[in-house]
């Protein structure tokens, strides 16, 4: 995905013109934030090809060449014909080993440190290896994996628990100098660092397998310096680092190149910031194409969505647990596919969260008379200074305002003019009522940016909602549970419907009582927090809270 800086709003103009006015008082309000999105009608994606078999008028226009692109792929008939998900729970690689590899001469082993698996895997990509990661918890199925792959050969990188000798198994042990790897592997390296821990699959993934390239970490010292002489260049805090020799040994044995097994003929691999270093460095081992998703839930973007598009019944490997089951990834593929619209804010996202900060604002319409009218103006305005103080340095994280409207007893065609302004000015609009009252704005509730807040049965408002969504192929939806106090309201406010994006919005002053009531809330229902226009906690409180409230209220 593109990056770019984050954008700050500036304040709005006075003007004569009421909508104008609420224009400029809104538009920018996003941490990240773009100009109106096309709708699809004007969209300039083509498809690239004009199979009957491949075309479909269901599908969203902007994935049509992506989707073409991926299924113009030739795969080999010995994997799946269907996504499949290598959950690799005990964080060993051995489920990317298993199914890439039927037997392995040479066999990569390190320990769980980011040095000592980076080096690892440099080696093992350029040596078409499959690479196991061994700790003191996984040491069974490493042992298990080593006889199924009947390896002759395992080179040890890092300090790992020692492995017993077996018959016919010949032991290397890396002695991690800077000449080591030429001796290792009769090639000369170049080094490349990596920065952060989160461009580690990047990393691994742009290895092509013919270039020798040594993946350093470059967020930490891993060796002692040798120009640092007074105590303002050390660090005294830090623990002490291994003494490494500056060469290797006389006599160190060549570990064998493997030829690679892959002829371009493997599925497309996906994987995320949390998969294994092991399993992401297996598969370009055996020389599959790796792509990286920001979420593992791939409606999260566009650019995920082109990834995978087209994918949803064809050969696709997915590295983690994350990514849920086989059939849940599939599902999730097919929905992005057909979903035509995007939520508010940059990117063209899918999905509600991760990498968004809503801030609400309430308005209870339902008190509006003639003799005293919703300053339209000012309630955009005020939204807008609230948003200013949560505008983030990530460029990934959007601030994204949302109006909290009561609506009790009005009627849909009273609400146009704020959802005009709003779906103009990428801001959510979240209905709170009665949940049978809502369903009346069922019309105004198929808009990509408008989610709901109901009172009465739970239950009953996500299915509905759910089927809303999923029925008119609408971006995920926010379900919003309001005025959370008690562990009882909190588990209450769980859902299975994967169309839907669940907020707790969890009324406290203190962060303890936010605490206690945010770590009852059951799995997959995002954190909010509500609190009085006078609380004494800022912007930068809320950061510290744990965890994180991802949708902020106060007053």
């Amino acid at each position: 995905m593109k990056k770019g800086p984050a954008h700050l709003p500036s304040r709005p103009h006075a003007r004569a013109c009421a909508a104008a006015t609420l224009l400029v008082a809104a538009l920018p309000v996003a941490g990240c934030l773009s100009t109106p999105h096309p709708t699809p009608a004007t969209s300039t994606s083509t498809p690239t090809s004009t199979d009957d078999t491949k075309a479909d008028t269901g599908i969203n226009p902007d994935l049509i060449a992506a989707r073409n692109t991926n299924l113009n792929r030739h795969v080999s008939p010995d994997f799946p014909n269907h996504p499949i998900v290598l959950p690799d729970r005990d964080l060993t690689g051995v489920d990317a080993s298993q199914h890439f590899f039927t037997t392995s001469e040479t066999l990569v082993v390190t320990s769980n440190d980011p040095a000592s698996q980076l080096r690892a895997a440099s080696i093992a990509v350029i040596s078409h290896a499959p690479m196991l990661t061994l700790t003191t918890t996984n040491r069974a199925a490493i042992l298990n994996e080593i006889a199924r792959l009947k390896t002759h050969t395992i080179l040890i990188v890092g300090d790992i628990p020692h492995l017993p000798a077996q018959p016919g198994i010949d032991y290397i042990t890396d002695p991690e100098t800077p000449d080591a790897l030429g001796k290792l592997t009769a090639l000369q390296f170049v080094t490349r660092a990596v920065t952060n821990p989160r461009h580690i699959p990047h990393a691994i993934a742009d290895l092509d397998g013919d270039t020798a390239v040594e993946l350093v970490p470059a967020w930490a010292n891993t060796t002692t310096s040798t120009t640092s002489t007074t105590a303002e260049t050390s660090t005294s805090t830090a623990a002490a680092p291994t003494t490494r020799p500056t060469q290797a040994p006389t006599g160190l044995k060549a570990f064998p190149a493997q030829s690679r097994r892959d002829a371009d003929t493997a599925p497309i691999v996906i994987a995320t910031a949390a998969s294994t270093i092991a399993g992401i460095a297996t598969a370009k081992a055996f020389g599959a194409t790796i792509r990286i998703l920001d979420d593992p839930d791939p409606r999260y973007s566009l650019t995920t969505m082109k990834q995978v598009a087209g994918l949803a019944d064809q050969p696709l490997i997915a590295l983690g647990a994350q990514f849920g089951t086989a059939s849940i990834l599939a599902d999730r593929i097919r929905r992005g596919e057909r979903t035509h619209q995007y939520q508010p804010g940059q990117y063209r996202r899918g999905t509600v969260y991760p990498h968004r900060i809503i801030v609400a604002h309430p308005i209870n319409l339902t008190t509006a008379r003639p003799d005293n009218p919703v300053d339209i103006d000012g309630e955009f305005e005020h939204l807008h200074e609230r948003v200013m103080r949560y505008i983030t340095p990530d460029p990934e994280t959007q601030v994204t305002p949302a109006l909290i409207l009561t609506v009790d007893g009005l009627r849909p065609e009273q609400l146009q003019l704020w959802l005009t302004e709003a779906t103009r000015n990428n801001t959510y609009l979240i209905l709170h009522g009665d949940f049978h009252h809502l369903t009346t704005f069922e019309t105004i509730l198929t808009n990509p940016n408008v989610g709901m807040a109901p009172t009465g049965d739970h239950t009953q408002a996500a299915t509905w909602l759910a089927t809303l969504t999923h029925d008119h192929n609408l971006p995920q939806k926010l379900l919003l549970t309001l005025d959370v106090t008690t562990a009882e309201k909190a588990q209450n406010t769980a859902t299975h419907h994967d169309d839907l994006a669940p907020v707790a919005l969890i009324a406290a002053e203190t962060p303890d009582d936010y605490h206690k009531i945010a770590t009852q809330l059951p799995s997959g229902v995002t954190p909010g927090i509500s609190i009085s226009a006078h609380n004494p906690l800022n912007a930068w409180d809320m950061t510290q809270l744990t965890p994180r409230p991802l949708m902020i209220n106060r007053g």
